[in-house]
């Protein structure tokens, strides 16, 4: 019995956020936007399990802006060299993990502000803001993800940044599971309302204990 009520809770949720991605996207063609979002707070946290295949050795750090400009000649993100350069020009940090001096992952992160689409406010000095992070597809679902998030964790704390934001979009599942893979808890869940790519409202409809 226990089983068969879990099983209906997950499919009745599972149908919740469907519908409501159809509708959002329906509504984008029109101009309209809305979106539901968390914006989250991530620790480095212990114990995580992470674990990586035998025949992947990765090393990670903080690229130069030639190695991020070269990073971006990649043909799956090139088209997306304009907001390299101008992240650069933010002062943003792109922080990639290698495998035989290939770039397979990378992660930008702000220092300065929680700088997203939806929201921006400026940041603590222990704190950073976490954007825009990628696995080349050639090396999905190797649990490279997590293993990247926890070595930025590591390079930002020698930073002296211990606390992180990011945003979790709420029909996201996958961006959800992976947040709470790695302990992340949200702050406030907030309805952004957009027409016609400008922001109409921002509302906070919940708050979370710290």
């Amino acid at each position: 019995m226990f089983l068969c009520k879990s099983l209906r809770e997950i499919r009745d949720r599972t149908n919740h956020r469907l519908v409501l991605l159809t509708v959002n996207r329906l509504l984008e063609y029109t101009g309209i936007e809305i979106s539901l979002y968390y914006l989250t707070r991530e620790v480095r946290a212990e114990g995580l399990g992470l674990s990586l295949e035998p025949e992947i050795t990765l090393s990670g750090g903080f690229l130069s802006p030639e190695e991020v400009r070269k990073l971006y000649q990649h043909p799956e993100i090139k088209k997306l060299g304009a907001e390299a350069d101008r992240w650069l020009a933010e002062g943003c940090l792109c922080f990639a993990c290698k495998h035989k001096e290939e770039v397979i992952a990378y992660s930008w992160c702000d220092l300065q502000r929680c700088n997203s689409r939806y929201v921006s406010f400026p940041l603590q000095p222990d704190e950073a803001y976490l954007f825009r992070a990628r696995t080349f597809q050639g090396y999905r679902g190797r649990n490279l993800a997590p293993y990247l998030r926890y070595e930025l964790y590591k390079s930002l704390d020698r930073l002296g940044r211990s606390r992180f934001y990011s945003i979790t979009e709420y029909l996201n599942a996958s961006a959800i599971a992976f947040k709470n893979k790695l302990k992340a808890r949200p702050v406030k869940l907030c309805l952004y309302l957009g027409f016609f790519g400008h922001r109409a409202a921002n509302l906070t409809l919940k708050r979370y204990p710290a």
